[in-house]
């Protein structure tokens, strides 16, 4: 063979691998692109959602929930603590080697290839977890609608009726709590015996309901830097990554502790919508044997009729034991935005959910978390009244 063949042979294994290499990257890309785009397109309909995630999604959940069990820690923040300095040295890492690499000739773009495939492979992977641990989740059918609570316009009479309703049932539980030297309430057990308890009430709720939701145990992590969290506005958070429920413990007041707690697990359960798992949050609450958290949801009710009612003309004076507790939630917030610096973080991470929320196809993002008063009012006469 000719030294001449023999070179033009080189260029084409060369110029093949290029080619090759390129393609690698754009198919990398194209099936990241893909996990985020076709779960949106018209094909993947309610019925299709609704079938997924009653079928399909427990068992892949299953596999998650049972590595994500296996420690009471929580695995999110330390992939966020320590993937946070990883990610920065080996920024710097490749910065440097590229320029050495380049400096030396030593194949730097060879290098650069490898840097970028190895971030698209990431990208492709994480998006795909979160399709099928939660993105796939979205388009199910509201839990609203699920549960036949839209539709049927109530009287005055009837939503005062909700509202008593709402007001002697919280009453009755707080009764039963403990209280601290302000008169605050606190809740009557561990965070473990608590998280545990909330999985059995979602799991029981949810065949009472018919909400079809993955009935997979699911453990939910403490997060031990809960304090720090708080700047952020943040009382829980869903990794779909890990199947993982993670709660802030920083402030444990039952009405906002229990009911986050509940939301959380709903989230590791199938419910991915904001509104879903507020609303189904609240009204699981309410189906406790549990004082602790039964309280947190007829507070919410209570709360939210409340207002309603204020807005409607009645001035009734907001419950006193129950004004101690919201109080002390205010005070808890203000000492979170003590400067300029904690309320910057407190606004780049409201924006920052607003607009997650909003690409994942909630609308409304932030605004998702307020649920319609209309729907805790029938849930009070189709399952509790029952006057259907």
């Amino acid at each position: 063979m000719s030294k001449n063949k023999e070179k033009k042979n080189s260029i084409f294994r060369k110029a093949l691998k290029v080619i090759l290499r390129v393609l690698l990257l754009v198919l990398l890309a194209a099936l990241s692109v893909a996990t985020y785009v076709v779960p949106k397109m018209s094909w993947y309909t309610e019925k299709v959602a609704n079938k997924y995630s009653s079928k399909v999604f427990p068992k892949i959940a299953y596999i998650f929930n049972s590595y994500s069990n296996l420690a009471p820690n929580s695995y999110s923040e330390l992939a966020v603590i320590v993937g946070v300095i990883m990610l920065i040295i080996l920024f710097f890492y490749v910065i440097v080697a590229f320029i050495v690499k380049c400096v030396k000739r030593r194949g730097p773009f060879k290098f650069l290839y490898k840097v970028v495939a190895v971030v698209l492979t990431l990208t492709f992977v994480f998006s795909l977890l979160f399709q099928l641990m939660h993105g796939l989740n979205y388009r199910r059918t509201p839990v609203e609608e699920k549960l036949k609570l839209v539709g049927i316009d109530r009287n005055i009479d009837e939503i005062i009726e909700v509202y008593t309703w709402a007001h002697d049932e919280m009453v009755a539980a707080r009764e039963k709590l403990g209280k601290d030297y302000n008169g605050v309430v606190h809740m009557m057990t561990s965070f473990e015996e608590s998280a545990y308890y909330a999985n059995i009430l979602v799991n029981s709720a949810s065949k009472y309901l018919g909400l079809d939701l993955s009935d997979g145990y699911v453990r939910a992590k403490p997060v031990a830097l809960s304090h720090y969290w708080s700047y952020t506005n943040i009382l829980g958070m869903y990794n779909p990554i890990f199947g993982e429920a993670n709660i802030n413990v920083d402030c444990t007041l039952p009405q906002i502790y229990a009911e986050t707690i509940v939301h959380e697990i709903l989230h590791a359960k199938g419910l991915a919508r904001e509104s879903d798992a507020e609303l189904a949050a609240v009204m699981i609450c309410c189906m406790a044997d549990r004082p602790d958290f039964r309280y947190a949801g007829f507070f919410e009710i209570y709360k939210n009729l409340h207002v309603l009612l204020w807005e409607l003309g009645y001035e009734i004076p907001f419950d006193a034991g129950a004004g101690k507790d919201y109080q002390a939630w205010l005070d808890y917030n203000d000492s979170l935005v003590s400067n300029k610096v904690t309320e910057k973080v407190a606004e780049v991470s409201e924006a920052t959910n607003d607009n997650y929320l909003k690409s994942n196809e909630q609308e409304g993002g932030t605004e998702t978390y307020i649920i319609n008063n209309n729907y805790y009012v029938e849930f009070y006469y189709r399952y509790i009244h029952k006057t259907f």
